[in-house]
């Protein structure tokens, strides 16, 4: 006779649901407003007052004025963390005021498209209610205000350079974890020595996945032709730490479960979503408290953002303090999963050398 298993019907009912609410939560509570911009106003009459005053009550942009020649306004950008940049020129409005043509320049970091076109989005609102005004004022001579745009990074707006170097980074967690966990489960039954047994397995499953992470970005640049305008030996210095990190991870998870099931199953709330509170897909200063919270607790989130900028801007300021933050995640889940290994060695009775048994 068939029985339900009860286990079973707790995940089908579970899963959906927690993931509903994650995922629902993210995008209700969230929009993608109050997003950085540079803004240079090298004009100092009326009407370029009056772009930036509007451009500040803009929900979709935060305004972060700058001064000085905007030559170096892609470097501020870079520097500053900002997804945008607007010129208004020195004779903005000396030229609406005699009825000519005069143009806001608007540079996009469009290595994230959803946030690049948000930016566009608003600036565009706002230069288009000034020309909207400057025609029904029926001037004699009408000025014409328009935006020129300049794309930085994903000129094209391929879906390549904005969602491959996370996927790569998120199936190698993916792997090592469903992989990992539960191989451990069936091999710590007969462990004696605990610890160089997880520390082989650290080293020796990293360096293989290293190897694949390399293989992945070589067919990202090969065969999809994704930008890599960064040093190749950062870019996988930052991917190996993730690597070692979510590894001692896998560890950890594998130490304290003890079916292999369970040690795909349990780890899938956290890995499973972990990709959309990155960064990568849905930036950090349109998160609530909370995402953002979720975002800085996931180890993916110390990677993310910086893998692609490094791939497709070629900087990434912050990578070397992530991949040390990496590192002292992934030590502390080694720890944890050192200390399940033991209490695990001790419960079964299996003798622990050096312990004094």
């Amino acid at each position: 006779m068939f029985t339900v298993d009860k286990k079973v019907v707790a995940l089908l009912i579970g899963i959906p649901i927690a993931y509903t609410l994650m995922f629902g939560g993210l995008f209700y509570y969230n929009s993608l407003t109050d997003i950085p911009i540079i803004v240079c106003n090298l004009d100092e009459g009326a009407y370029g007052r009056r772009v930036v005053r509007d451009l500040y009550n803009t929900p979709d942009v935060r305004v972060v004025e700058v001064e000085g020649d905007p030559i170096d306004i892609e470097r501020r950008m870079v520097a500053m963390k900002t997804f945008g940049a607007v010129v208004i020129p020195n004779d903005f409005s000396r030229q609406i005021a005699v009825g000519g043509s005069t143009s806001i320049e608007l540079i996009i970091d469009n290595t994230n498209r959803s946030v690049g076109s948000t930016v566009s989005k608003g600036v565009q609102s706002v230069v288009a209610t000034l020309g909207a005004e400057l025609i029904a004022a029926q001037l004699p001579t009408v000025a014409r205000v328009s935006m020129s745009s300049r794309i930085l990074y994903n000129p094209t707006i391929g879906y390549e350079d904005f969602f491959l170097a996370a996927l790569i980074i998120h199936s190698v967690q993916i792997a090592l974890v469903f992989s990992i966990a539960p191989s451990i489960v069936d091999e710590k039954f007969s462990v004696a020595k605990p610890i160089p047994f997880l520390a082989a397995r650290l080293i020796t499953y990293s360096m293989i996945e290293i190897a694949v992470l390399g293989i992945c970005l070589a067919i990202g640049l090969g065969a999809f032709h994704i930008k890599c305008a960064g040093n190749p030996t950062e870019i996988l210095m930052l991917g190996s730490t993730f690597v070692i990190c979510m590894t001692a991870f896998a560890l950890m998870v594998g130490a304290w479960i003890n079916i292999d099931f369970k040690a795909v199953l349990s780890p899938l709330i956290y890995v499973m979503p972990s990709i959309l509170f990155a960064g990568v897909t849905w930036p950090r200063s349109s998160m609530d408290d909370f995402s953002l919270f979720l975002s800085y607790v996931m180890p993916i989130g110390y990677i993310a953002e910086d893998f692609r900028a490094m791939l497709v801007k070629g900087v990434a300021g912050d990578w070397t303090k992530h991949a040390l933050i990496l590192l002292a995640i992934g030590a502390a889940f080694f720890s944890v999963s050192m200390i399940g290994m033991i209490r695990h060695a001790k419960v079964n009775g299996t003798r622990i050398a050096g312990a004094g048994h």
